[in-house]
């Protein structure tokens, strides 16, 4: 197998036993292997940590962190402070990757050496173990190039940059802070709009990952992550879009899409006033984002059957 040193692969890790297994090998499996595994275990209660150093005790490039539970944007920031490689992969504890993953953001470098951020598309998988290539808006006539117009692609279809399929430049990273602690959700959407913005993206059609939905995710369970009512990352969104000149109306659309989602998640808490809020502050940014009405009128919805349609609509 060959090797690309320049890459250091973080796993952010909170009572995964499950699954962690599954995600190290399918590092450790790669065609092209990284320069290091860091896993920082963010203060799980359950047997994580034991179930890393199964595989720790074996492989020298695996370095294992532990700290007191402070959130997925810290121990992600943890690992980014440790890393030694000039690339920073991200893989969460439940995902997993394709044997060819990392040779093709390697294949990605080697074509846009401009780029400082390098992802590939993916799956959805579900917790039956289906699974289905995300839809992208994007143009299939070539597999790899230079993502353009980020924001508008966004808005209007599963996100292109999703966390278990991004490398980016570990310098680039720290100039804008890493990721955004203290907030329950959001920090990744909010870190890519900030990379997307003064950053070429290399990107390939190939679906490499497999981001597993659990039952959350396909509305069989309730959110596993709150929204807060404080939207510090709603906040971040507006003051990028006062600063930047670049696809302003797709970025306008990307701030609509912010606050659909958390127009969703509080009508599947049953908190009204807030979907209303958050419906209009969406509408505001874009007028024709049709899912906020339908939103709007589940809320006068029953329920049972609010939580029909949210899975009828869902991608499985």
């Amino acid at each position: 197998m060959g090797e690309h040193s320049n890459i250091s692969v973080i796993i952010p890790l909170y009572n995964k036993v499950e699954s962690i297994g599954r995600a190290i090998e399918s590092v450790l499996n790669q065609s092209c292997q990284a320069r290091e595994i860091i896993i920082v275990d963010d203060g799980s209660t359950d047997n994580s940590i034991e179930a890393t150093h199964f595989y720790s005790d074996k492989v020298e490039k695996i370095k294992i962190i532990q700290q007191v539970n402070s959130g997925v944007s810290a121990a992600r920031n943890r690992g980014l402070r440790e890393a030694s490689g000039e690339w920073i992969a991200f893989l969460d504890a439940d995902d997993e990757w394709d044997y060819d993953y990392l040779n093709e953001i390697f294949v990605l470098m080697n074509l846009f050496p401009e780029a400082t951020v390098c992802a590939t598309s993916y799956y959805f998988g579900d917790y039956l173990g289906n699974k289905k290539q995300a839809f992208i808006s994007i143009p299939k006539e070539k597999k790899q190039f230079i993502l353009q117009n980020y924001f508008s692609i966004a808005a209007k279809s599963a996100p292109p940059l999703w966390t278990s399929a991004v490398c980016v430049k570990k310098t680039t990273l720290e100039e804008i802070g890493g990721f955004p602690e203290g907030i329950n959700a959001g920090e990744d959407l909010l870190t890519w709009a900030r990379l997307a913005i003064k950053n070429k993206i290399a990107y390939s059609i190939n679906p490499l990952a497999i981001f597993w939905l659990d039952k959350s995710h396909t509305y069989h369970a309730p959110p596993n992550r709150k929204f807060e009512k404080e939207d510090y990352v709603g906040d971040e969104l507006i003051t990028l879009l006062k600063t930047s000149f670049t696809d302003l109306k797709g970025l306008k659309k990307y701030n609509s899409l912010w606050h659909k989602m958390r127009a969703s998640t509080f009508l599947r808490y049953g908190q009204f006033y807030m979907v209303f809020y958050e419906g209009y502050k969406a509408l505001k940014f874009n007028c024709l984002n049709f899912h906020v009405y339908f939103y709007l009128l589940l809320a006068f919805f029953p329920k049972c059957l609010r939580l029909f349609f949210f899975r009828k609509l869902s991608s499985y």
